[in-house]
């Protein structure tokens, strides 16, 4: 089960906690496959090559190709397999950035303790940008059969879907799917009957901050008759901010109308509410409990959780690692008066989208006096950028094509990123090809605001200058200043 490629490249501590894995693998059966799947040509199908992942302490395995031009990954669990197979579905990405496959499995992570139960979890990346539908349905179909030829049928199947692929995931529950299904093997145009083949394919669907809508001028003329038929034949939970809740309460009261109105007893979805706004803002401790609960519902048949909930879990913070130097300046002048102030950090890891996540938290910001609709200097891998708004949904402070920072409710960090749909260059590109572990300093300019002195065209005083910055100092609120 292990090849002398992926030995070669562990270190010698941990060959021992791998060999271990081996037979666990081995007893496992899974095979490693020299042909593609049934329904692939070789030409559409690149065969995987499999390659250790340091992970704290761990080797994480991870299978990796391509299936008709859409890259994917499988990660393996270390423990034997228990059936489980969850499938993510990423949401829109800007022509120009690549296909890359987002597969988080580090520390802490939701899917890092999904492995550590047994589940087998993959992604990809789909054929391409843009906004894609049936192409990736497709793809996630495509990768499905991959994981039964590799592994054997699972026991349930999954799809997490988020934005975009959370729309293309309710696409799955409606089985609107098997229309693909029957013509990749018969060439048939026939749906299949309603329910046939629903176990053996999709069990069911996490949809986080669903887009149930898109625009019908960036869509294939295929892909423009799909309509919702809102009856879905699987169970779906929608975990979604409480900022975007109208169009999923609405697709939910269709789809109550619907059942109502054919008699059929197929599931509501459920809709778990987080108290955060914000799009896609959840944490992984939010999607865990999500997953887990479906997999509860999908077992007893029936949601015995709840159908409304509170889905909001409170965010963890990171502990700030900054190093501060209040006299050092990024253009290498002396501060003197001014109340510039500087702050070095990290890149803690780089999104599929180019966004960069950085090691600053909260109350470092705070600690340089910034607030939101604050302006800053930031450099990263040695690369200026001069002017970043610090902002938060729905982002009225910043204007579109300029530099914004934001928290992430995961562990509370910076996000450097860029408003609004950006193509080609993504922010990490702009400065360098960011990587995780590059030099990150980001400078704080609080200018000295004109305080009047009560008499027109008057002139500020020294005694005024002083009580203004001793205040920022302290982090007050310096709107008004008085002697």
């Amino acid at each position: 089960a292990m090849d002398a490629k992926l030995l070669a490249d562990i270190p010698a501590a941990a060959l021992q906690r791998r060999k271990t894995a081996s037979l666990k693998a081995a007893e496992k059966k899974l095979p490693s496959p020299t042909s593609s799947p049934s329904h692939c040509s070789e030409a559409d199908f690149e065969l995987e090559r499999r390659h250790g992942i340091q992970n704290q302490e761990a080797i994480d395995v991870v299978v990796s190709g391509t299936i008709q031009g859409a890259r994917f990954e499988v990660a393996e669990p270390e423990v034997s397999w228990n059936g489980g197979l969850l499938i993510y579905a990423h949401g829109f990405r800007p022509r120009g950035h690549g296909l890359k496959v987002e597969l988080r499995i580090d520390k802490g992570s939701c899917y890092r303790r999904l492995l550590d139960e047994g589940w087998i979890v993959a992604a990809t990346s789909y054929r391409r940008e843009g906004v894609i539908l049936v192409d990736a349905m497709r793809d996630i179909l495509n990768l499905r059969e991959y994981v039964c030829s590799r592994y054997g049928e699972p026991r349930e199947v999954i799809i997490e879907g988020q934005s975009m692929g959370g729309g293309i995931a309710t696409l799955f529950a409606e089985e609107q799917h098997l229309v693909l299904w029957k013509r990749k093997f018969t060439g048939k145009e026939e749906k299949l009957e309603p329910g046939k083949h629903q176990k053996s394919l999709i069990s069911g669907i996490l949809a986080v901050g669903a887009a149930l809508m898109w625009r019908q001028d960036a869509i294939t003329e295929e892909e423009k008759k799909l309509k919702f038929t809102n009856v879905p034949k699987i169970p779906v939970l929608y975990l979604t901010n409480d900022s975007e809740l109208g169009p999923i309460q609405k697709y939910v009261q269709k789809c109550r109308e619907e059942r109502t109105r054919i008699s059929d007893d197929t599931p509501l979805p459920a809709i778990w509410t987080v108290a955060r706004a914000g799009h896609n803002w959840t944490n992984q401790e939010e999607r865990y409990r999500a997953v887990k609960s479906l997999c509860l519902w999908i077992k007893f048949g029936t949601f015995i959780t709840a159908r409304n909930l509170d889905g909001t879990i409170p965010t963890k913070l990171r502990e700030s690692t900054a190093e501060f130097d209040p006299g050092e300046l990024l253009d290498g002048k002396a501060a003197n008066n001014s109340l510039n102030r500087v702050a070095t950090g990290r890149v803690d890891r780089i999104k599929a989208s180019g966004t960069i996540v950085t090691t600053f938290v909260q109350p470092d910001l705070k600690r340089l006096g910034l607030r939101l609709g604050s302006s800053f200097k930031a450099e990263v891998n040695g690369h200026n950028v001069s002017n970043v708004i610090l902002d938060e949904y729905p982002f009225v402070r910043a204007k579109k094509g300029t530099w914004v920072a934001m928290f992430e409710p995961e562990e509370g960090l910076m996000l450097l990123s860029i408003l609004g749909p950006y193509d080609n260059n993504t922010p990490a590109d702009i400065v360098g090809r960011a990587r995780a572990g590059d030099a990150v300093k980001i400078e704080s300019f609080l200018p000295i605001t004109t305080i009047s002195s009560g008499k027109r065209g008057g002139k500020r005083s020294t005694s005024r200058l002083i009580l203004q910055k001793a205040a920022l100092l302290k982090g007050l609120n310096t709107t008004r200043c008085n002697e």
